[in-house]
């Protein structure tokens, strides 16, 4: 993803024609993050046709667009104002080539205040109707693209499993379905759920995979850490980004999981944790864990397909 690998680039060659650049250097195929496409007032239209063409030039794939809107808000011109974005978004992966494009609910519920419940927002299941509309919307317009639809699990209200299975389940479109990100399971849970439980819940209807590999602090770090940063009282973080295959996340399982579903489609790699070898290098070895991992899963199912990533 070029989220992930515009971190292994020096800040100012950090542009959407470098990345194409490396990637095509690296032997990786691209799912890209709209942010990164996007470059101020220029019409990102244009700026898509641009990356494409030279992605075209340079044998690089764009597989995916991780979109830059999120669904979920309760107020309506708020949420008017997200799906004109995502709607958008949809063109620009049309244009990109890609063939799904992966995107976040907002990470909170909030009430507007003269309702009901807005001192203490709102649970995950008042919260469907207003996802599984903007959802049904956004996969309804997709299909017009040809493009399927994944929602990840990359926040605080859609952080588990059971989240996206119900919320794909009742978008019921052939076209709608999950991102799985196994590490986000354990990062957004403090590092207390299981991401191979967490998976095995979803793998009806995954239309895409994120792999990102993260290290679960033990408490004394964390606890020294927290009084010893008085400006971070009342976070709690325990989880840093690992090269794949050396954290706490055991993404061979989720991937031999999602194998056994008949999960058949792309895996983008988000965190490629860090090397003394350099940025560049945490990538590259993340990059050859991921694809053994789907090599053995293959072995395993003959189903998983690799494809390299960008997040």
């Amino acid at each position: 993803m070029t989220y992930c690998l515009k971190g292994a680039l020096p800040e100012s060659e950090r542009n959407m024609n470098n990345l194409i650049r490396v990637a095509a250097e690296e032997g990786f195929d691209l799912e890209v993050y709209y942010p990164d496409l996007s470059d101020g007032d220029k019409d990102v239209l244009k700026l898509a046709e641009s990356a494409r063409k030279l992605a075209d030039q340079c044998g690089v794939k764009i597989f995916a667009l991780g979109l830059g809107a999120r669904i979920g808000d309760v107020d309506p011109d708020l949420a008017a104002q997200n799906m004109k974005e995502l709607k958008l978004n949809l063109e620009v992966a049309d244009i990109l080539g890609a063939g799904v494009v992966s995107f976040a609910a907002i990470d909170s519920q909030p009430v507007p205040p003269d309702q009901p419940g807005a001192q203490f927002g709102m649970h995950f299941d008042r919260a469907l109707p207003y996802m599984v509309e903007q959802m049904q919307e956004l996969a309804d317009e997709a299909a017009g693209h040809n493009l399927d639809t994944a929602l990840l699990n990359h926040c605080f209200l859609i952080y588990l499993g059971i989240h996206q299975h119900w919320v794909s389940l009742l978008t019921d479109r052939p076209n709608a379905g999950s991102c799985v990100d196994p590490g986000n399971y354990l990062y957004y849970t403090y590092g207390s759920a299981d991401p191979v439980r967490e998976t095995k819940l979803c793998t009806k209807h995954v239309k895409m995979v994120r792999a990102g590999d993260w290290v679960v602090a033990p408490d004394h770090e964390i606890v020294e850490g927290y009084r010893s940063a008085p400006e971070r009282q009342g976070s709690v973080f325990n989880c840093s980004g690992a090269i794949l295959g050396q954290g706490s996340v055991d993404h061979e399982k989720c991937f031999k999981a999602l194998a056994e579903a008949g999960y058949d489609g792309f895996v983008s790699l988000k965190v490629a944790g860090t090397s003394a070898a350099g940025p560049m290098e945490a990538v590259r070895t993340s990059m050859s864990n991921l694809s053994n991992m789907i090599a053995r899963s293959e072995e395993h199912t003959s189903e998983l397909q690799s494809h390299s990533f960008i997040s």
